[in-house]
């Protein structure tokens, strides 16, 4: 088997195993929020897999010789990434078969690339190669797979131009003749060929029913089995289910459990809305009480008043059973899909008065006119104007959205991301089980929503703190809706990079932001704490990470903290205490930013993270026990940021691209060097002398690692010495051929040198001594050998002959003589 010109690993077979192993990885990730720490683990042992199979085949110079090196590497590739699999299995954050295959099939990619010099390895690894590309690409929806399948196809046809140049080369040089196909192989293509087609004749006309085999492929659960570590598939859909013996669908099924429940459905609300009107209600399903909102989470917090409200004066939780609702049929609110930790917003809270937050802005929540305040058993001509009444005072209050269809999806726009701030938009969907509230759940810089078969806006409107709610009348979100949102990414760079833009888009947003900037209740003496902790600062969003870092570093979480009875200052209590609740922190961190003439609001809503993560379904139970307090600040006056105060509650996550990153650090380092010019000075002068220095240093160093040698290994010390002398040759510019061996070497050095021939001897020895560890290690009777004093004597009077400045000296020297000469012919 022929191997490349350089016998060296194929450049393009290696960039087309990584990227479809980043694919592959990409597409796990992705797929796969609650794995934490232990998703690091199989690609850290693919890496160190695959560096010592380079290490061993740095050696292999015949194909021969690679066959079992590939089959042991490939045993142990096998067996490692499953036994990985199968203990994260058991600790319930593994992966799902077919996920364990592509990981076995990317690092198999790797691995071959190892040996691409070698035409067989090249070619298998980038047929794997494309056979990951083309697995991955069709069931992954990340657009970062998206683009390194575009890469990788690119690199495949470079890799096609290059291997059909390398073979008509090796055809025109070895004028080989084409290969005759064996009846062996014609035999076996044939009758692979057969069974495919029989195959794809059988699964064309056969009934469906006798195509589910229990278990029958690797990728598939079946039809009475399923693996509950897989990526998508039974128990992931949407649609509700009717439950059976062996339910597998998410939460709460359409069965006789939910038969006495008269919760509104989505097709009965848009029967009110558009046909006639349902029957009069009643909610099985209690929904946790909105006016109650203990500190400790116990229950939502929802206010049904036009005016809505939150007290950060609260009294100690009462740990009587019977507060909690006893006939809740499912403890989750609310189902998530997507990407966790990540803040869902309900409420949000502009003004703060006497340890109240007021949200002034109407939320329509009830309707104003009184009439709507007739009971549900009116009739049913009366009760269609009372909603009609409803509508309108709905319309009056919320800002319209506006329908976009796309892909068949009606989705409802409720604004346009700004040029500013924005990293791209991501996905995530809620299905909602028990949430009393007809607000939405919002994840941070909410942007589109739609709900499968609704595609009249009419049912939606946006608050002015753009958060959507359903103004059609209902009560509450229907059970069992499935909501489909896309949300902006936060990229900060702006805010960093240029703050006095962004500064600029705040101020021409004032009167829009005017309750936001309400800085009458900040405590003078919060204000100067936050002067203090943001001196020298002179940008926004410096500050708001100076001040949050101080309370999450300085500062305690204690979820059951309450104010005193004589205490009415919360932001006092939070200082001098150094511990307090999560509205604790959101309350001190808004009013601070308020004093340094930042927007900035609390939100109430839901923290979805990792305790909640079911791998099996794939999804993030939120349940009332999740609800949480935080703060939001607007940099340019429309976009509000999360920002997260709180100790011990994980920090938003905003995206940076690595050019951003390199080009912050690039500037962090330059404002570090203006704010200290003397140290940098001095930096500059040691790195500009050990530079200058760097071939006296490199001497001194191996000349110290010679004399340890010598105290603690003195049976090493010849080899060390031959080491060190080539090292001082190499560093004065005389480099040691690689056709003189060692010892030939020193004695040319010693002649270069002109060595006195008293140390001649010493010399000679040493070189004898060296010849017979290098060709001869085991030493004969006949051999001189020598005591252990005196081969270092000898060694010592070497390495002081052979010094470091007489070798770069005699170079010298030897290079101004031959450009003499040179210079002395040209002109004769």
């Amino acid at each position: 088997m022929a191997q490349n010109k350089q016998g060296r690993i194929d450049i393009l077979t290696l960039i087309l195993a990584l990227i479809s192993w980043h694919m592959v990885l990409a597409f796990r990730y992705s797929s796969n929020w609650g794995m934490g720490s232990f998703a690091i683990i199989q690609p850290l042992f693919s890496i160190v897999l695959t560096v010592l199979l380079y290490l061993v085949a740095r050696r292999c110079q015949a194909l021969s010789q690679t066959t079992k090196l590939v089959g042991a590497w490939l045993v142990i590739s096998l067996v490692g990434v499953l036994g990985l699999g199968i203990v994260g299995r058991r600790q319930g954050i593994g992966d799902s078969w077919e996920m364990l295959t592509l990981l076995s099939l990317s690092n198999l990619c790797l691995g071959l690339s190892m040996l691409s010099k070698f035409t067989r390895w090249r070619n298998w690894s980038v047929l794997f190669s494309s056979i990951c590309c083309f697995l991955v690409l069709p069931i992954a929806d990340d657009p970062k797979i998206n683009i390194l399948a575009s890469i990788f196809g690119f690199t495949l046809l470079l890799w096609l131009i290059t291997e059909y140049w390398r073979k008509v080369d090796q055809k025109l040089a070895t004028q080989q003749t084409n290969r005759q196909w064996s009846p062996k192989a014609i035999t076996i293509l044939a009758s692979v060929g057969m069974m495919a087609l029989i195959g794809s004749a059988t699964i064309f006309f056969a009934p469906i029913q006798q195509l589910e085999i229990p278990g029958f492929s690797w990728f598939s659960g079946g039809k009475n089995w399923s693996d509950e570590f897989a990526n998508a598939g039974v128990g992931d859909g949407n649609k509700v289910r009717a439950a059976t013996d062996m339910a597998n669908s998410l939460g709460p099924v359409d069965s006789d459990i939910f038969m006495e429940s008269k919760r509104e459905s989505l097709f009965d609300v848009a029967s009110e809305a558009y046909g006639e009107p349902r029957k009069a209600n009643k909610n099985r399903a209690i929904a946790l009480e909105a006016e109650v909102m203990q500190h400790n989470h116990s229950r939502i917090a929802r206010s049904q008043k036009a005016s809505a409200e939150f007290s950060t004066k609260r009294k100690t939780q009462s740990t009587k059973s019977s507060e909690q609702p006893k006939d809740q049929l499912v403890d989750a609110l609310f189902f998530l899909k997507g990407r966790i930790p990540l803040r869902l917003a309900l409420e949000t809270y502009d003004t703060f008065e006497e340890g109240v937050w007021k949200q002034f802005e109407p939320m329509a929540m009830e309707p104003a006119d009184k009439t709507n305040s007739a009971p549900d058993t009116a009739p049913k001509k009366d009760r269609r104007d009372l909603m009609g009444a409803r509508k309108s005072s709905s319309r009056g209050t919320f800002k319209p959205v506006l329908k976009i269809s796309k892909n068949g999806y009606p989705w409802m726009s409720m604004r346009k991301h700004p040029d500013t701030l924005y990293a791209g938009l991501e996905y995530s969907s809620i299905k909602v089980t028990n949430l009393k509230s007809l607000r939405i759940p919002a994840p941070p810089c909410m942007e589109r929503f739609y709900i499968d078969q609704v595609d009249r806006a009419a049912f939606f409107g946006v608050g002015t703190d753009d958060i959507a709610q359903l103004t059609n009348g209902s009560t509450s979100i229907p059970d069992m809706t499935v909501l489909h949102i896309l949300s902006s990414g936060i990229n900060l760079y702006d805010a960093q990079i240029d703050p006095d833009k962004i500064k600029a888009r705040q101020r021409s947003q004032q009167n829009k932001n005017q309750n936001y900037l309400n800085d009458e209740a900040v405590d003078p003496t919060l204000a100067e704490v936050a002067q203090h902790w943001t001196k020298d600062l002179k940008h926004d969003w410096a500050k708001v990470s100076a001040i949050v870092q101080k309370l999450r570093t300085e500062f305690t979480h204690d979820r059951k903290a309450t104010l005193p009875e004589n205490e009415s200052d919360v932001t006092r209590y939070l200082l001098e205490g150094k511990v307090g609740s999560d509205y604790m922190f959101a309350t001190t961190a808004a009013l601070m930013f308020r004093s340094l003439g930042i927007p900035s609001r609390v939100t109430t809503g839901f923290m979805a993270d990792t305790e909640g993560y079911d791998r099996s379904s794939g999804h993030t139970a939120v349940t009332s026990d999740d609800i949480h307090v935080w703060t939001e600040v607007s940099l340019d006056g429309d976009f509000w940021i999360p920002v997260e105060p709180t100790p011990s509650y994980p920090e938003p996550r905003y995206q940076l691209t690595l050019i951003q990153r390199c080009t912050l650090a690039i500037l962090s380092v330059r404002d570090w060097i203006m704010r200290n010019p003397f140290l940098t000075a001095g930096l500059i002068l040691v790195s500009f002398l050990v530079i200058w220095n760097f071939r006296w240093l490199a001497n001194a160093i191996q000349t110290t690692r010679w004399r340890l040698v010598r105290f603690f290994a003195p049976g090493r010390l010849v080899l060390e010495t031959s080491r060190l002398i080539d090292k001082r040759a190499a560093l004065a510019g005389l480099p040691r051929p690689a056709n003189r061996s060692p010892s030939n070497f020193s004695q040319w050095l010693a002649r270069t040198l002109e060595i006195p021939e008293t140390e001649t001897p010493a010399l000679k020895r040493f070189t004898r001594k060296l010849d017979r560890l290098l060709y001869h290690p085991k030493p004969t009777p006949v051999q001189e050998d020598l005591t252990a004093n005196q081969l270092i004597a000898d060694c010592q009077s070497v390495i002081q002959n052979l010094k470091f400045n007489r070798i770069r000296h005699t170079n010298r020297t030897r290079h101004t003589r031959r450009s003499s000469v040179v210079h002395g012919g040209s002109k004769s």
